[in-house]
């Protein structure tokens, strides 16, 4: 496994920093993205049982830790799921202009669990617990990292050159249950759903797209959708696994 440790090169009021660029090729100019005023909103539910909380991890600073491979609110909205864009008018663009898109740890937990990042976005993972934690992935196209933090209040920035064609796992190896989930984007158009299963994906041009899901264990559901210059409501839903 390649590592690369990562060295403190700076410090701002967030905290200390460092800069890595993660990439199998060096940057190449992309144009910036094409944006309309369509907008995609509406909700992924989960159709089955509410599940059992169950503990996957425990330490003296963070207590105990819940698992959140599965997240549904009381009225079945599902939690974590990646909602994105495909089709002809999906072209690859830069994310540079973007505000960074940020992993944080917390609680000795991931914070977002499962997030999407545009290529050559500030991909920015902070510490914000007072303990010793590295940061470990290994996407497909882009360059594997293991970001070391050997204290809180520290911060290190990642940009990725190449979209993935799934998402990757990200781990720590101190507390091996922490578990997050990231997808590089070659465009602006995606997100996550929040505690009750809501997203929205705004300034998409008109146009026909085909909209995917996908969630840790449930795995991908997918539409078609032609959107114009307002609101177009779309719905998922995930029943349990049969087993």
């Amino acid at each position: 496994m390649l590592s690369c440790l990562v060295g403190v090169a700076g410090c701002d009021m967030k905290g200390c920093r460092s800069d890595n660029s993660s990439g199998l090729e060096s940057p190449v100019a992309l144009a910036e993205p094409v944006y309309g005023s369509g907008t995609i909103s509406g909700t992924v539910s989960y159709d089955g049982p509410m599940p059992d909380v169950k503990i996957v991890g425990e330490s003296d600073a963070c207590g105990e830790v819940v698992d959140e491979s599965l997240v549904v609110s009381a009225d079945g909205g599902l939690a974590n799921v990646l909602v994105y864009l495909d089709g002809e008018q999906v072209v690859d663009s830069t994310g540079q202009a973007r505000t960074p898109a940020e992993l944080d740890q917390t609680g000795c937990r991931f914070v977002p669990r499962v997030q999407g990042v545009q290529i050559q976005q500030i991909f920015e993972v902070a510490n914000g617990d007072p303990m010793r934690h590295n940061v470990r992935f290994a996407p497909e196209n882009n360059e594997r990292q293991n970001l070391i933090f050997a204290t809180g209040g520290t911060r290190q920035s990642v940009t990725f050159n190449r979209p993935e064609s799934d998402p990757f796992v990200v781990k720590c190896d101190i507390h091996p249950w922490m578990t997050a989930y990231v997808r590089v984007f070659g465009h602006p158009f995606y997100a996550t759903t929040d505690t009750d299963g809501r997203f929205e994906i705004a300034q998409v041009p008109a146009g026909e797209y085909d909209v995917t899901t996908w969630h840790e264990l449930l795995g991908e559901r997918s539409a078609t959708l032609t959107v114009g210059d307002e609101v177009t409501q779309l719905d998922f839903t995930y029943a349990r696994p049969q087993s």
